[in-house]
């Protein structure tokens, strides 16, 4: 949804692609790995989006944008160098966790606003409507408990 095999292949050198997706070794990175590390990327992103209550609807829009599925290609290449355990770091992570550590924060601050999608940064804030709110929503009206005898008046505190 997020990403796919173009993406991973722009976010990894052909000399990493091989190295960790290539299981029978004839020197090009196997479908099936790649489907894996993808479809784990992906279904990661999407679980820290529907936590943050974003629709389907709205998933749909969010995968046709190309930060976030470059965010979801760094996730899948980590995921790819998990499957070397020898190539890990005394850390137990690999030499792609920075990144993807990065591309998770980067999809957490666009799920609370904090970062704006390509869209809104041409268009304004608020513009890709379909993925946030409209940019101009009235004010709640507050109401002033009519008098300290009753504090349940509509809005009391």
């Amino acid at each position: 949804m997020f990403c796919g095999r173009a993406d991973l292949e722009a976010a990894m050198t052909a000399v990493h692609m091989v190295q960790y997706l290539d299981d029978d070794r004839d020197g090009v990175p196997d479908d099936r790995a790649l489907t894996d590390v993808t479809t784990e990327a992906n279904r990661e992103i999407e679980a820290m989006l529907v936590q943050k209550g974003f629709s389907h609807e709205q998933l749909v829009v969010l995968a046709k944008d190309e930060f976030v599925r470059r965010q979801a290609a760094l996730v899948a290449k980590e995921n790819a160098g998990f499957r070397r355990p020898t190539m890990l770091l005394a850390d137990g992570t690999t030499i792609f966790s920075p990144e993807a550590k990065r591309a998770r924060e980067r999809i957490k601050m666009i799920a609370s606003a904090e970062l704006r999608l390509n869209a809104e940064r041409a268009k304004g804030a608020g513009a890709t409507g379909q993925v946030r709110g409209k940019a101009n929503v009235p004010e709640p009206k507050f109401y002033v408990a009519p008098s300290s005898d009753d504090p349940k008046g509509p809005g009391g505190f």
